[in-house]
């Protein structure tokens, strides 16, 4: 039973990188049949440089989503220009996705997934991730 969401690795040229678990909504069941709840905010992905540095780099044009565990639906993935590094109010920009697979824009662009798990297992929620590719 997990306890938070599952790691997400994001794979390109044969080159991968963990991204940052960011604002999530979890629950699992106990064993007495109650639930157990949990939220968790974190900061916007424009603000996370640091911890979003150094870019994945690659020469595709796509990544790979690999989930520890695969969500019921990806519900969303989103980027912007690392020209918008702090500044949260940019509007983020609609990523193309085919099942694990995003279109990746060229240059450097921090991305957002976000993800969702049914509670059909006894545990599931929704949850954020970011990393950061420069696409060459």
């Amino acid at each position: 039973v997990l306890e938070q969401p599952p790691v997400l690795t994001v794979v390109s040229d044969e080159t991968a990188t963990a991204a940052l678990l960011g604002t999530y909504s979890w629950q699992r069941q106990n064993a007495d049949g109650t639930w157990t709840h949990w939220l968790a905010d974190s900061l916007h992905p424009l603000d996370c440089r640091e911890l979003l540095s150094p870019p994945l780099e690659t020469w595709e044009t796509t990544a790979a989503l690999r989930f520890a565990e695969e969500p019921d639906q990806i519900v969303q993935v989103q980027c912007w220009s690392d020209s918008h590094w702090f500044d949260t109010s940019a509007a983020g920009e609609e990523v193309v996705f085919s099942g694990n697979t995003i279109d990746l824009k060229s240059g450097g662009y921090i991305y957002e997934v976000t993800a969702r798990w049914d509670t059909d297992s006894g545990y599931g929620g929704t949850a954020h991730y970011s990393f950061y590719v420069e696409a060459k």
